[in-house]
């Protein structure tokens, strides 16, 4: 396990009973990645007992939002983000693509910031 793995298996081990874990992937969506994610979400579910959601970024921050922003300030947060290899220029603005997916996501990061999310572990 490298120092990047333990981290996320050290903040997820924080969760305490009756937390939740989101898990929002920054990424193109295929099947492959689909059972992925499926299967890690499950794994926590059931090694950790906690309650998961899972979804791409950055649509996956609109549909539950509301959960962390207004919810209970019980959520553990894990942003999945892989390298842009083949970036695309948005026709008429001077950002491509990946440069977009990226400001969503820190944007994502910085309203759950902002909302006293993630909480620090006890």
């Amino acid at each position: 396990m490298d120092a990047a793995d333990s981290a996320i298996v050290k903040h997820v081990a924080a969760a305490n009973p009756g937390d939740y874990l989101a898990i929002d992937a920054f990424f193109q969506p295929t099947p492959e990645r689909d059972g992925l994610l499926g299967a890690i979400r499950t794994l926590c579910r059931d090694r950790l007992r906690l309650a998961t959601t899972v979804g791409y970024g950055p649509r996956c921050f609109h549909v539950t939002g509301q959960l962390h922003k207004g919810g209970p300030n019980t959520g553990i947060f894990l942003q999945l983000r892989a390298s842009v290899t083949a970036d695309l220029p948005i026709p008429d603005e001077p950002f491509t693509f990946g440069v977009l997916r990226d400001a969503q996501r820190l944007g994502d990061l910085e309203a759950l910031q902002a909302h006293g999310l993630p909480r620090p572990p006890s």
